[in-house]
């Protein structure tokens, strides 16, 4: 999808008489550019969010990353969705060339069971004990 055409699914308003078939509606949303045009993809969110009434599990938004953001703006883009009422799905651009942090992000994010029951900053990813705060504590202090 480029930055064109999202700017565009942006702009359309759905209405009301229309009705969705589909049981779950994904957006892919690759939110390379959500720190330059956040508020046109952020209002379009809100828009369908606020005439689509099925709960976060039916919404949700396939965010990339580790292309060209940092680890912060990673976690920023996957709160902000999530405080919008949509179910991030991470997905990590070159895998194996990825920080450890996005490994514990994603897998926290796709599992719908962990998602669902604890924050990310509550989350603890092994069995050391420690929870994500406790070992990316220069993460969350950029947030």
């Amino acid at each position: 999808i480029t930055l064109t055409l999202w700017g565009s699914l942006v702009r359309v308003q759905y209405r009301p008489p229309f009705k969705l078939r589909a049981e779950r509606l994904f957006f892919s949303a690759v939110f390379v550019y959500l720190l330059k045009n956040e508020q046109q993809i952020l209002k379009g969110l809100k828009i369908f969010s606020k005439h689509y009434k099925k709960d976060d599990r039916h919404k949700r938004v396939y965010i990339l990353t580790n292309y060209n953001t940092s680890l912060e703006e990673d976690l920023y883009r996957v709160l902000k969705v999530q405080e919008l009422g949509y179910s991030p799905y991470v997905m990590i651009y070159q895998k194996g060339t990825h920080p450890r942090f996005l490994t514990d992000l994603s897998r926290w994010a796709n599992n719908m069971f962990l998602y669902k029951s604890m924050d990310f900053k509550d989350y603890i990813p092994r069995k050391d004990g420690k929870n994500v705060r406790q070992l990316y504590p220069d993460i969350f202090s950029a947030i």
